[in-house]
């Protein structure tokens, strides 16, 4: 009697797969019930929701009841296909400046899981040069990696803001019943 444990796919961090198995060689006669003790127990190092991804045998085991067969297994395959993560760059920073606030934004973790299970070093690029005025411009990000997720970028913004620019007026003096003198000020803060 050749039992065959089942074959499947599932994503990482998903429920575990449902494996069944196949059964060659009854008797007409037979069921699968008077032939085993019961049903075929299929088993996997893969099917628990933190195996990483990768390929992993699936294993049948069952006992013959009397009936004369003899047992011969054979093995499966449970294939665990990465997880999709999306990351999502956003930044800020001020007119004239090229150092600024950036950050990510991740959607699709699984298992509790956060971005210290990535690999690499985020680098963030833009349209937006030094010069660029006030406003909202793309932002994107590459250079992240994980054995268990496909990492999707998507589009992100990075927004400049005005830069400050401090204006003091200068102290002045006139004679009672004189002219305003011509008024003058300091500018702090102009960019390039």
């Amino acid at each position: 009697l050749t039992i065959t444990a089942g074959s499947g796919t599932r994503t990482y961090g998903s429920t575990t797969a449902t494996l069944g198995s196949a059964i060659d060689g009854l008797r007409p006669r037979d069921s699968t019930a008077t032939a085993l003790d019961g049903l075929p127990s299929v088993t996997s190092d893969g099917n628990r929701a933190a195996a990483s991804v990768g390929t992993y045998a699936t294993n049948a085991a069952a006992t013959a009841s009397e009936q004369g067969y003899a047992l011969y297994f054979v093995p499966g395959t449970l294939r665990i296909d990465p997880a999709t993560l999306t990351v999502t760059p956003n930044g800020a920073r001020s007119y004239g400046s090229d150092d600024g606030d950036y950050g990510l934004d991740y959607s699709g973790f699984v298992l509790g899981q956060d971005q210290s299970v990535l690999a690499g070093t985020p680098r963030y690029t833009s349209p937006a040069s030094q010069g660029s005025y006030v406003g909202s411009y793309g932002l994107a990000v590459s250079g992240l990696s994980s054995g268990n997720y496909r990492i999707r970028y998507a589009d992100g913004t990075l927004k400049i803001d005005p830069a400050v620019l401090r204006i003091t007026a200068d102290d002045a003096g006139r004679a009672y019943g004189g002219a305003n003198p011509a008024f003058t000020a300091r500018y702090d803060g102009f960019v390039l």
